[in-house]
């Protein structure tokens, strides 16, 4: 019933209205899976090219430079004008028209491939699984996605030559398919493999009997190819370094393929226990193979492997390791080229000839595909807004005026939820909520900050949060902290609370400051404790103490801050060098002060009641309590300072 409703409806709409609502369906799918990202402000992953693109000449937006990994003229110079013109509301610019290409996109896969194969269904199938791939995400997310514009002017090229061969058309249209291939090179370096899809098309032309011989017109699309080739050659740019091949990138490549068996398998694995990854190569084999049937009994055998040699061209910078922004965690954002092949190898389902309750059960198949994709698109775009409320809060922080550098320690991602979608997992659901430097006039923050890891204390705050993290940037040994420490003025470190974020203040430095006029304890000339105090923030204790350095410190001197129930029991601990151990007392010199401000990240076993802290100096190599010289503050027996007192568990607002 369903399909002679179907075919009643289609034979009473003319071709026009048929394409027409196809192209509506696309605009509102597209809309439901990314409108979302509209709002979207900026992350650390955008700010480094649009930095570059805003700050740089156009002669050297033109040239290239010896400091920047690649050459995107046609993009660099329209995000310059785009950030002066717009400034800190840009954002939604950026995310606009990569929406609109992304959409655009899919209807020229559409046409082409009711072009080429003469079958409505399937080239509607493949724009809908092209739109909802679920590894396209990450390209329409991110302001700076360059795939998707991209990826527009090679379709158009292999448009421009399909119907070019189907009419025999000469020079003229050639040579404008031909042109677009550089300009898409332009954009993105992926875009190279289009003169490889254009042979594609020509061989499928031939094979299927559409055209009569082979033609030399793809020679001109891989001279204007070489062309750019060439001229790229000739750039400067800060050239990646040469990489060893990964045999996981094979993996991941399998699992972008066959995307909905591969979900499939890790859900059911998750559940099970058993090794998603392990069974990733026989599932992909079982698919390939049920999918070949499928083709041959559906008459679209060619269809399918059409879209398999798409799924391998376009994925062959990244196998390659030809495209410069490759690292693992972006393969989704760089594997948006190569979907058009998954897009097609499933929409291929959809046979030629099929009538009855055969082409009922293959529209539900691709149905439930869309809806396996669409749905994760959506549950990505609900962790994203998450990665919204906590970019809104960090910016507060990262963008406010201040004087001289900042720190921010144990940054980190926000990277999915705990359940795999994957076999290999997903990389970079949203990138860096605590990177953001764009967003404030002169639209672009001054290279100010320092991001940084601390790895003895990175895995602890991973293991705190309910949701899975990942850590961003490169970890900083601890003499590079202290060379940073000669500069910074303001500290902050990321801390995971369960559930949610917060970005803590837990530092200012500053130099050449003389002895305060009062204090609470002094050390040996050497160390006094100027300060102490307790306050509340994101529901957590936070002591402060004030340090200032009057002479040399014996190395093995840090700190302890003791917990402790009404009793006198130590039931927590906090233990550790000045600003989150990264600062250790030996390394400072006379007239630092350093007010560091500690998260006191209560166990959850903790009992409610009345709990001090005490604060003082050690030896951690002989753990001997080293006692005060001098002391204008309580002290316990054995040297400890009582700093202040809280009641827990803390009543909201509380002030300790």
């Amino acid at each position: 019933m369903v399909d002679r409703f179907s075919q009643r409806l289609m034979t009473r709409l003319s071709p026009f209205a048929r394409d027409f609502a196809v192209v509506a369906i696309f605009l509102g799918v597209s809309g439901v899976l990314y409108a979302p990202s509209l709002a979207y402000p900026f992350v650390q992953q955008d700010s480094t090219d649009l930095a570059f693109a805003l700050k740089q000449p156009l002669s050297v937006l033109l040239t290239g430079s010896a400091h920047h990994p690649y050459y995107r003229p046609l993009f660099f110079i329209p995000w310059k004008w785009i950030m002066g013109s717009w400034g800190s509301n840009a954002a939604v610019v950026f995310h606009f028209y990569l929406i609109a290409s992304h959409l655009l996109n899919a209807v020229i896969l559409y046409v082409l491939i009711r072009d080429l194969f003469r079958n409505r269904p399937a080239a509607a199938a493949a724009g809908l699984l092209f739109i909802a791939y679920p590894f396209s995400y990450q390209a329409m997310l991110w302001a700076i996605g360059q795939q998707p514009p991209s990826l527009t002017l090679v379709l158009i090229s292999m448009l421009i030559f399909a119907r070019a061969r189907l009419k025999n058309r000469g020079w003229s249209y050639h040579l404008i398919g031909a042109l677009c291939l550089p300009c898409g090179i332009l954009l993105h370096e992926s875009a190279f493999m289009g003169v490889g899809m254009i042979v594609v098309i020509e061989l499928y032309l031939v094979l299927s009997r559409r055209v009569r011989r082979l033609s030399a017109w793809p020679l001109l699309y891989l001279a204007t190819t070489l062309a750019v080739f060439g001229f790229y050659q000739l750039i400067t740019t800060a050239r990646p370094a040469a990489v060893s091949f990964d045999p996981q990138t094979t993996l991941y490549l399998v699992q972008s393929l066959f995307y909905p068996t591969a979900m499939l398998a890790a859900r059911i694995c998750y559940s099970a226990g058993c090794d998603s990854l392990a069974w990733l190569w026989p599932v992909a084999a079982v698919t390939l193979f049920v999918l070949i049937v499928l083709w041959r009994s559906g008459k679209t055998l060619l269809l399918g492997l059409f879209g398999l040699a798409l799924f391998a061209v376009g994925a062959a910078p990244v196998w390659l390791r030809l495209d410069y922004n490759f690292y693992l965690q972006y393969g989704a954002r760089v594997m948006y080229h190569a979907s058009l092949g998954a897009a097609l190898v499933f929409a291929a389902l959809l046979g030629a000839r099929l009538t009855g309750w055969r082409r009922v059960v293959r529209l539900l198949v691709v149905a439930l595909i869309l809806l396996q994709s669409g749905l994760f698109l959506l549950g990505r775009q609900t962790l994203a807004n998450v990665a919204d409320d906590l970019l809104s809060q960090a910016n507060r922080v990262l963008l406010a005026p201040h004087d001289g550098q900042r720190l921010f320690i144990n940054t980190i991602d926000l990277y999915g939820f705990k359940e795999p979608d994957f076999p290999l997992g997903w990389f970079g659901m949203f990138g860096g909520p605590w990177h953001n430097r764009i967003g404030v006039t002169p639209n672009v923050q001054p290279d100010d900050a320092d991001w940084a890891i601390d790895p003895a204390t990175a895995q602890d705050m991973l293991s705190r949060s309910s949701l899975d993290l990942t850590l961003h940037d490169v970890a900083m040994s601890p003499a590079e902290f202290q060379e940073s420490f000669k500069t910074t003025r303001e500290v902050y470190r990321g801390e995971a609370l369960k559930d949610r974020f917060h970005l803590f203040k837990v530092a200012e430095i500053e130099h050449a400051v003389p002895p305060a006029p009062s204090f609470l304890a002094e050390w040996g000339q050497a160390v006094r404790l100027v300060n102490a105090a307790v306050e509340t923030e994101a529901g957590v204790p936070v002591l402060d103490l004030d340090w200032w350095i009057g002479g040399p410190i014996d190395p093995d001197q840090t700190v302890f801050v003791h917990v402790r129930n009404a009793a006198g029991e130590v039931v927590a601990q906090f233990d550790a060098n000045p600003v989150s151990n990264l600062g250790p007392l030996g390394t400072w010199v006379p007239g630092d002060l350093v007010r560091e401000r500690r998260p006191l990240l209560l166990p959850a076993t903790l009992a409610p009641g009345h709990y001090t802290l005490a604060v003082g100096l050690y030896n951690w190599q002989s753990t001997e309590r080293l006692r005060p010289d001098q002391t204008h503050n309580p002290t316990t027996a054995d040297g400890a300072l009582v700093v202040g007192e809280f009641d827990y568990p803390l009543a909201p607002g509380q002030t300790p």
